[in-house]
């Protein structure tokens, strides 16, 4: 990628000059609205006594954090000129027609007035995740998550373009598919579930669930011919993308170590990264038990770390790319079954129609 055309001076005194108006416009609308609401004592959602599980503070402290880092990370100075032809116009490349002329008319929007939504979109992702953390349960989180769900929606259509998944090439998982974006508008919805029907036995299910459709559908992408996984050009273009990013050369050089693996070996590994994508399905449908969560969590850092380069380096990430929010699920899961033993039987994959935290068994 090319970062050589650095925003000036001037640009940056004048992107951080908006982003600290704004940040006074902010400060002063939520000092009113703090007030406003003390005054009119409006009625909180507060959730049921003894049925919050520190699984549910997990989501929010998790999300609510990656939400914080989106928006710092949109605060890079580089986004302030670099952002539409560096990281929405390459996206563009290769969507089938009806959403490339979606996506484009959100890229001329966007390249009419950067700075403005570029700051929008920083104070927006704080908002939100500050809201989320120190929020919980409340009325503002609330409206926080709807916001979440909403802005995932929006920039995981316009601005990964469905995660990449209609791109042959650029829908491994590998590469970062199917998107982070997705991943937050999932941990918000799980949210806006009462707490009383958060119960353990069906944020298991849900977990199982979503992991089993997310991997086997991942390893249908990679075994797809057409997608060109088969060859090592294709393979490792998008490690060789994030290898390339400016970075330090002690993180850089396993990701370009992983690259040349896949470039050189194309067939033997794409056979292996198949063969874990259907086994992590398999063990998620048919008995999603912790050892199956550990070994997805060491499948997940080492992508995350050799291939999608952590996704927040190189000065136009806009998020960690997917591996960090799949791993916040990935321990949900494991402390949800933390108190249960790795030799009983699996979950059972009967309706939502438990309200305990009991699991079922066979």
């Amino acid at each position: 990628m090319d970062m050589s055309n650095h925003p000036t001076a001037l640009i940056l005194w004048q992107f951080y000059g908006i982003l600290l108006k704004e940040l006074v416009i902010i400060g002063v609308a939520v000092a009113v609205g703090r007030w406003w609401v003390r005054n009119q004592r409006k009625a909180r959602f507060q959730s049921a006594p003894g049925t919050s599980l520190p699984e549910r503070r997990m989501l929010w402290w998790g999300f609510g954090g990656l939400w914080i880092l989106a928006g710092l990370l949109q605060a890079q100075p580089a986004m302030s000129t670099e952002f539409v032809p560096h990281y929405l116009v390459p996206n563009l490349n290769g969507q089938p027609f009806w959403l490339f002329n979606l996506m484009e008319a959100g890229v001329v929007q966007w390249a009419r007035h950067p700075m403005f939504w570029d700051t929008c979109t920083v104070w927006l992702q704080l908002g939100i995740g500050v809201t989320m953390i120190w929020g919980r349960e409340g009325r503002w989180a609330r409206i926080a998550l709807w916001a979440a769900v909403l802005w995932s929606l929006w920039v995981w259509v316009m601005g990964e373009g469905i995660g990449g998944l209609l791109v042959p090439g650029e829908n491994s998982w590998l590469a970062g598919a199917p998107g982070a974006s997705l991943f937050y508008g999932l941990a918000a919805l799980a949210l806006l579930v009462p707490p009383e029907r958060f119960t353990k036995a069906r944020v298991q299910r849900w977990i199982a669930r979503g992991f089993t459709i997310l991997w086997g559908f991942m390893a249908v992408l990679e075994i797809w011919p057409p997608d060109g996984y088969w060859t090592g050009r294709i393979l490792s273009n998008a490690t060789f993308n994030m290898a390339e990013m400016p970075q330090p050369h002690w993180i850089s050089a396993p990701v370009y170590a992983t690259a040349r693996l896949l470039l050189d070996h194309p067939h033997l590994i794409n056979t292996v990264i198949v063969l874990m994508l259907v086994l992590l399905a398999l063990g998620w449908g048919l008995w999603p038990s912790r050892v199956v969560a550990w070994v997805t969590a060491v499948w997940v850092i080492l992508t995350w770390a050799l291939c999608q380069d952590y996704g927040v380096l190189g000065g136009l990430a806009s998020d960690p790319n997917t591996g960090l929010p799949a791993l916040i699920f990935v321990v949900v899961f494991l402390s949800l079954r933390k108190s249960e033993s790795v030799g009983k039987d699996p979950i059972s994959w009967a309706a939502d129609d438990c309200d305990t935290g009991t699991l079922a068994h066979d």
